[in-house]
């Protein structure tokens, strides 16, 4: 194991992270033994260089040498490739790290819910929440907003105000982000008086309402020919 090695690829990626991949690359290919720290900044360069593939392919050489990633680690390298591997996707990755003890953050499920959510696929959404759980992290704010977003951009109405209940049942406050995605599904399923109630609250729980919120009511209004009402909320804003 060379020692001097390692303290070398870690320098070198503080300033040129390329440099540092290519030692690494050397080194590999010359069968050196590289120290778990070591793997850990390698991974780190691939991922500010945004080298997905590279990042996957030496996770799985970290892991094969009998190095367990760091949590951190884990969630970097599969927060970058969750876009673009399937394998990140469906849960594969995940399992596969938590078979050795490296269990990534509640930052990268919550980021899973949120790509699902991004996506409208509410299934995804709810599938990536009980992975989280099941990971022994609690849902937290994120958690719930992500999927209200992903009910309402689903066009769910109901499923997005439920949502919403459950929140604010386990003690956690919603954000601007989580009120207006739920007044915007009642303002696309033409419910005026959803959106009305849901805007009501917002300010009775002090969060103040946006730009996006007061539209998304007005136009529910305007819609529903409640063109006085839909005057009133505007010179509210």
């Amino acid at each position: 194991r060379s020692t001097s090695l390692d303290a070398l690829i870690c320098m070198q990626a503080r300033d040129t992270p390329a440099r540092a991949l290519r030692l690494a690359e050397a080194a590999a290919a010359a069968g050196a033994l590289l120290e778990a720290g070591t793997y850990s900044v390698i991974l780190g360069a691939c991922c500010y260089m945004k080298l997905v593939e590279t990042s996957i392919e030496w996770l799985g050489r970290m892991i094969s040498a009998g190095h367990v990633p760091t949590t951190s680690t884990s969630t970097a390298v599969l927060k970058l490739c969750a876009a673009s591997r399937e394998d990140v996707r469906n849960g594969l990755w995940v399992e596969k790290l938590a078979e050795i003890g490296s269990v990534p953050d509640v930052n990268f499920f919550n980021s899973m819910v949120k790509l699902h959510a991004d996506e409208g696929n509410v299934t995804g959404s709810e599938w990536w929440l009980r992975k989280l759980r099941a990971a022994r992290h609690s849902p937290n704010e994120k958690s719930y907003t992500n999927m209200i977003r992903s009910h309402a951009e689903n066009g769910d109405m109901s499923e997005a105000v439920r949502w919403l209940e459950k929140m604010t049942e386990v003690s956690l406050t919603p954000d601007v982000v989580a009120y207006t995605s739920v007044i915007a599904s009642c303002a696309t399923k033409s419910s005026p008086s959803g959106a009305r109630d849901i805007l009501v609250r917002m300010r009775e729980n002090v969060i103040e309402p946006n730009t996006i919120s007061y539209n998304a009511l007005i136009n529910s209004c305007a819609k529903a020919g409640l063109s006085a009402e839909a005057v009133e909320w505007f010179d509210t804003m």
